[in-house]
């Protein structure tokens, strides 16, 4: 996953599928409920958890 600052999107690469783009506008991220992992949605139906909780929140 890599943030671009300067376009506001963000691009998942995946070995397996290439990459995808999306606006930041369009991509939800779940409330902050204790330690529950956050989750990012993608407008197409797509859904990331990050392996390392702590560091995303940061």
């Amino acid at each position: 996953m890599t943030l671009g600052e300067l376009d506001a999107s963000l691009v998942l690469a995946r070995h397996d599928a290439g990459s995808q783009a999306f606006m930041l506008a369009h991509v939800e991220v779940s409330q902050a409920l204790g330690s529950i992992p956050l989750t990012l949605t993608f407008p197409d139906g797509g859904r990331f958890r990050p392996a390392d909780n702590a560091v995303f929140r940061a």
